[in-house]
Formats: C-alpha cells, structure tokens, sequence
C-alpha cells in the first residue's frame, strides 16, 4: 500500500517536472544506443552497426514514447498541455477572447439565477413544515368610512381569527412593508 502509495506521488510531481526528466532519459536512451552501436562495431556487424542498434532498441521515438506514457500521469500532462495551448490561443486574439469569457460569464450568471429561482419556487417554495398545507387569508378592497381603502387585517382581527378559529392549527400575521393604506384615485 505504501508502495504505491510512493508511486503515485512520484508519477503526480513528475508531471511537473517533465523537462528535466525528459532530458535524463533522452541522455540515457542516447548513451544506451551508443553503448550498443560500439558493441556491434566490436563484433564485426556487417550491415550497418547504427541500424542493428536502432533495431534491437527498439527505435529511440518510441522508447522514448512508451517511457513518457508510464512516467507521469499522462491524463493530467494532457489537461496542462490543453491549458497552455488554450492560453495561447486566447492571448492571439485578444477581443476574441474578450467576447467569449463575457458570453461565458452571463451564460453562467443567466443559469444560476435561472436554478435559483427554479430552486426556491419549485423544489423548495417555502421553508415550513408542511408547506403544501399553508393558506393565505386577504383582504379585498374594503373601503374603510374614512375613505381609505384597506389591504390588511389589524391586529386586533389576527388575534380574533386566532381565537375563533377551530379548523385551522394557528393564524400568523405578516407585515408587508410598502403602502398598505392608499386614497382612491383623486
């Protein structure tokens, strides 16, 4: 468990160090090739000893592929390659870029305002116990004999309603701030 524990740690931190990595193993997948190049010049290789070492490596290209394939996290190396090519791309054109992380930025203003107000009135309309038994009583446009036109029970009738009442669990008033009394039209 420790073990590879280690190494994927050191497969994490050599994504991050790929260039000096990349160039020890180039160094020594060159001096592996001239160790082997010098070994069939030694021997007396009739066709080409560079071709026979080439061959028995294997090809340097693709040794030096499939080391940088179990080296790192090669998923992670594509994400930063993806970031750094993304980020060049945007700084070439520059109003481009501008357009694109505006229409970004509203696309996802524009959503989440649009969730959270799909959120609290749909999934979630009320913070009450049993929300879906909650009624509201008004008032209609009774005109008052002062001529004013009312909007809202007085307290007084609250505390009625509260007492007289025998099919409902309780009566709460609430203050709405705004004009609540207004004349009609003059």
């Amino acid at each position: 468990m420790i073990d590879r524990l280690r190494q994927w740690l050191q497969r994490f931190f050599a994504v991050f160090r790929h260039t000096r990595i990349d160039r020890d193993h180039d160094a020594e997948v060159a001096e592996h090739l001239q160790l082997a190049i010098d070994e069939n010049r030694r021997l007396g290789m009739s066709p080409p000893p560079d071709r026979q070492a080439l061959i028995h490596l294997g090809g340097v290209q693709q040794t030096k592929e499939n080391f940088r394939d179990h080296r790192g996290l090669s998923w992670l190396e594509e994400f930063f390659r993806d970031l750094r090519f993304s980020a060049r791309i945007l700084r070439k054109n520059l109003s481009f870029s501008g357009v694109a992380i505006l229409a970004l930025a509203l696309g996802i203003g524009f959503s989440s305002i649009v969730f959270s107000i799909f959120y609290n009135a749909v999934l979630n309309p009320f913070p009450y116990r049993d929300a879906d038994r909650l009624a509201s009583i008004r008032v209609t446009n009774d005109q008052l004999a002062t001529g004013f036109l009312r909007g809202a029970f007085h307290l007084d009738e609250i505390i009625a309603f509260r007492r007289e009442s025998h099919t409902l669990e309780d009566i709460v008033g609430v203050l709405q701030l705004g004009c609540s009394l207004f004349r009609p039209g003059r």
